[in-house]
C-alpha cells in the first residue's frame, strides 16, 4: 500500500528575512531560527535574507545619518526590494524584534514610506506585528523605536557617567586589554584584576620609542620597519594578526604609554597623586611626549617615511660648491668590463663636481667615525652635547602641577572667585605646557649617551641602526668631497679595487667649534666591490 503523499504547503506569502548584530555575528542564528519558526506558523515563505553584521541601527546624536547607511548595505536592499514588488499578495518583512530593524525614529519614518503604500506587513518574533498602513500600526513602531533609541541613549548616558567617573579615579575604563598589558590580580583579597605590565610587549613598546627618537625625526626609520621588527620578536595582535605601520602609529600615540589618562582626546589630571593614572607607565612622560611630537609632525605621511640606505646621503657635501651630496647610478669596472654602481654625486650636477663609489665613501668615513669615537676625548663630546638638566626641568614641572591641584581644590572648596580661579588655573596651564616643550626638547637632543659605558665602540657602532650612525656622522663631522684625481694608483692591477682618499676633508665639529683634520694616515683602508672609483667619474 503505497504511502500517503503530504500535501504541498500553501504560503499565504512571501517574505523576506532581516537580521542584525551589532558586533560580530554570535546571535545571528537565534534570530535566524526563532524567525524561521514564526514564518511557519504564519505559512509565509522566506524568500530571501538580509544580514547586517557589525553595524549598528541607532544614530548618535550628532553622528552623520548617510554614513550610518552606508555601513547597513542589506537594510538599503531590503528598502529596495519593498520598492520594486509587484507580487499581487504584498511581500512582507520578517525579523526578531523591531530594534534590529529600526533604532532611529527619521529611518522609521523613511520605512512607513517604503511599506505602507505597498501595504508591506511587518513581523516579529518578539514585538508582534505592524500593518503601517494603518494609524495604529504606524503609531505603535514609532512608540517603540522612540523606546529603543530612550534605552541606547540611556546606556550610553550611563556609560559615559562610568568612564567619567574611572577617568577621575585613574582607573582603566575596561574593554580589550591594551597591548603592552596583562591583566592580574594583585591579592587573593582584590575583587578586580588591575592592569599590570606585560614585559615582551611592554619591552617591544619602549624599543619602539627610542627608535623613533633616534631615526623617525629625519625619515631614517619607517614604523613599517618598527612593525616588521615587531612580527620578527612573535608578537601578533589581540585576534593573532601582523602588525602594520598605522597600528605602530597608534599604539606609541597612547598616553596610556606613560601612564596618563586620556579622555574625549585630552590628557587629564586625575585625583591620584601626580595627576597620573593607576597603571604601571612603559616608558616616561617626557619620552611620550617627545615621541608624539614627531608622529604628530605635519607632513608625515608614506611619501615622506622612504628608508635611506647610504650613510652620507644628503650629508656629504660637494667640495667645489658646498652642495649636498644624493646617490645616484654610476658606471665602474675596466674598460672591458663595465657595470653599474651607486654612486654619490652633487646635487647640482655641475662639471667637473665632486663624484664618488658610494659604497667605497661610506666606508671609509665609517674608519673615520670608527676611529675618531674611540678616542680617549670622546667623553668631551658627550658633555657638550648634555641637554639642561632633566630633574630640574621635571620638579618645575611638578611644583606647577601642585600649584594647579590647589588652585582646582580651592574652586571645589568655594574659597577662591571663579574669576581668581580663571586666571590663575590659565596661567598655571600655560607655565606646565611651557615646561614640558622643554622636557621634549630635552629628551630629544642626546645622540651618543649609548657610548659612554661602551668598550668596544667598533662593535657597538656596527650593532646600531643607520639612523643612528647618521646621527652620529651629523653631531661629529661634516664630510667635504673633493673631486677625486684622475688614474689609478701606483702598483694597481686590473680586477682590484681601489678607492683614492685624497680630496676626502673632514670638518670635525668639538665644543661648539670645527676644526680641520687631514686624513692622512688614520689607517682607513676600503675594500670596494670591484669597481674602479675613477672610472665612475669620481
Amino acid at each position: 500500500m503505497a504511502e500517503p503523499s503530504t500535501p504541498p504547503v500553501e504560503y499565504a506569502r512571501d517574505c523576506i528575512l532581516y537580521l542584525r548584530k551589532s558586533k560580530g555575528t554570535a546571535g545571528i542564528s537565534r534570530q535566524r531560527r526563532d524567525s524561521e519558526a514564526l514564518a511557519a506558523r504564519l505559512r509565509w515563505r522566506i524568500v530571501g535574507e538580509c544580514v547586517d553584521t557589525d553595524a549598528t541601527a541607532f544614530v548618535k546624536i550628532g553622528s552623520d545619518v548617510s554614513a550610518l547607511r552606508t555601513r547597513r548595505d542589506d537594510y538599503q536592499r531590503l528598502l529596495t526590494l519593498l520598492r520594486t514588488d509587484q507580487r499581487e499578495t504584498p511581500l512582507g518583512v520578517m525579523a526578531w524584534h523591531i530594534d534590529r530593524v529600526l533604532r532611529d525614529p527619521p529611518e522609521a519614518e523613511e520605512f512607513i514610506r517604503v511599506c505602507a503604500p505597498g501595504m508591506h506587513p511587518v513581523e516579529t518574533v518578539r514585538s508582534g506585528n505592524y500593518e503601517l498602513w494603518t494609524p495604529t500600526g504606524r503609531k505603535r513602531l514609532r512608540n517603540d523605536v522612540a523606546d529603543s533609541t530612550y534605552e541606547v541613549d540611556h546606556l550610553i548616558e550611563r556609560l559615559e557617567s562610568d568612564r567619567d567617573e574611572k577617568s577621575r579615579q585613574g582607573r582603566w575604563h575596561g574593554g580589550p586589554v591594551p597591548f603592552g598589558w596583562k591583566l592580574q590580580r594583585l591579592s587573593l583579597d582584590d575583587d578586580e584584576k588591575s592592569l599590570v605590565l606585560d614585559p615582551v610587549p611592554a619591552e617591544a613598546i619602549r624599543w619602539a620609542h627610542m627608535e623613533v627618537l633616534r631615526g623617525l625625526k629625519n625619515n631614517e626609520t619607517s614604523l613599517g620597519e618598527i612593525a616588521r621588527e615587531w612580527d620578527r620578536r612573535g608578537l601578533r595582535r589581540r585576534k593573532g594578526g601582523r602588525f602594520v605601520g598605522g597600528e605602530v602609529r597608534r599604539i606609541l600615540l597612547r598616553s596610556r604609554n606613560a601612564g596618563l589618562v586620556t579622555r574625549h582626546g585630552d590628557v587629564i589630571e586625575t585625583e591620584l597623586e601626580g595627576g597620573v593614572a593607576d597603571w604601571p607607565p612603559i616608558v616616561e612622560e617626557r619620552v611620550w611626549r617627545a615621541v608624539a611630537e614627531i608622529l604628530l609632525e605635519p607632513g608625515r605621511g608614506p611619501s615622506n617615511s622612504r628608508k635611506r640606505k647610504w650613510l652620507g646621503s644628503n650629508l656629504y657635501v660637494c667640495g667645489v660648491c658646498g652642495t649636498t651630496m644624493r646617490t645616484g647610478m654610476g658606471s665602474g669596472g675596466t674598460a672591458e668590463h663595465r657595470r653599474a654602481v651607486v654612486t654619490y654625486r652633487c646635487r647640482s650636477g655641475g662639471k667637473g663636481h665632486a663624484a664618488r663609489n658610494a659604497a667605497m665613501l661610506d666606508e671609509y668615513v665609517t674608519a673615520l667615525l670608527k676611529s675618531r669615537l674611540a678616542r680617549p676625548d670622546l667623553m668631551q663630546l658627550l658633555a657638550a652635547e648634555q641637554p639642561e638638566d632633566v630633574e630640574d626641568i621635571e620638579t618645575r614641572l611638578a611644583v606647577e602641577k601642585s600649584e594647579l591641584l590647589t588652585w582646582r581644590r580651592l574652586a571645589r572648596e568655594r574659597k577662591v572667585s571663579v574669576l581668581a580661579f580663571a586666571e590663575n588655573e590659565t596661567a598655571c596651564l600655560a607655565r606646565i605646557e611651557t615646561i614640558k616643550a622643554e622636557l621634549v626638547a630635552a629628551v630629544r637632543t642626546p645622540l651618543m649617551v649609548e657610548l659612554l659605558d661602551v668598550e668596544d665602540v667598533g662593535a657597538e657602532w656596527d650593532g646600531q641602526t643607520l639612523a643612528w650612525r647618521r646621527l652620529v656622522l651629523q653631531r661629529l663631522v661634516t664630510i667635504h668631497v673633493h673631486p677625486a684625481r684622475r688614474g689609478r694608483p701606483p702598483m694597481w692591477r686590473p680586477g682590484e679595487s681601489y678607492f683614492n682618499p685624497e680630496g676626502i676633508e673632514p670638518e670635525w665639529h668639538v665644543g661648539g667649534r670645527t676644526s680641520s683634520a687631514q686624513t692622512g694616515s688614520s689607517g682607513a683602508r676600503a675594500t670596494g666591490d670591484g669597481s674602479g672609483e675613477g672610472s665612475s667619474g669620481g
